[in-house]
């Protein structure tokens, strides 16, 4: 059973600062234009026109600064229970494309994907992030077995990694954004392959 993440968006970020959100968009930049090791105090100091003493107080660390900044251009999705499987993913996936339209995003995520590549306790900490952005679609999925939609052997881990897998590969990797179209693709996919099956007798009395 994976670990369920019970963290929210960091209590450090906050977004209605303009200090701080010019600190954070300056990490981005910078690990978009030069990878991991070009995300330094020196630099972010430099870009945001601060000090590197404000940069100490509010993070104790380079991999705390570099979550808050994915947090910041990547915030975790909320979709309310409407009461139907494709539905609910469909909105949950149509946040996540609006997010993926903004400029420059697929660079902020593939830096941050080789950070964590890089970096051993990035990573380890990326990873927690990742199943924090997961877990929307976990209470999806979890709902739809409750409700019988969705298989009750499906493994929910899995599940969760294929709904959210293809956008970022479309985005990251094939250096394409993706659309309304794609996710409807996905959501034919995914529904029949996870949708409950009749028993036999169900099939006869459907017939």
């Amino acid at each position: 059973m994976p670990r369920q993440p019970e963290s929210q968006d960091p209590p450090r970020a906050d977004h209605g600062d303009p200090r701080q959100e010019a600190i954070l968009r300056a990490t981005l930049d910078l690990l978009r234009d030069g990878g991991y090791a070009s995300v330094t105090t020196d630099a972010i100091a430099a870009r945001a026109g601060v000090s590197k003493s404000t940069l100490y107080r509010r993070w104790r660390n380079k991999t705390q600064l570099l979550l808050d900044a994915a947090y910041l251009e990547i915030p975790r999705v909320h979709v309310p229970d409407v009461g139907d499987f494709r539905d609910q993913v469909r909105l949950l996936l149509e946040q996540r494309l609006e997010q993926y339209r903004k400029p420059g995003v697929e660079r902020s995520f593939g830096g941050l994907i080789g950070a964590a590549a890089e970096n051993p306790e990035f990573g380890d900490s990326f990873s927690e992030w990742i199943e924090v952005q997961k877990s929307a679609t976990a209470q999806i999925i979890q709902r739809a077995i409750a409700r019988g939609e969705v298989r009750p052997d499906i493994n929910v881990d899995h599940l969760t990694t294929l709904i959210a897998a293809p956008l970022v590969f479309r985005l990251v990797v094939e250096r394409r954004t993706p659309d309304k179209e794609f996710v409807e693709s996905i959501l034919d996919v995914i529904c029949r392959a996870i949708a409950v099956t009749p028993t036999e007798p169900e099939r006869e009395r459907a017939v």
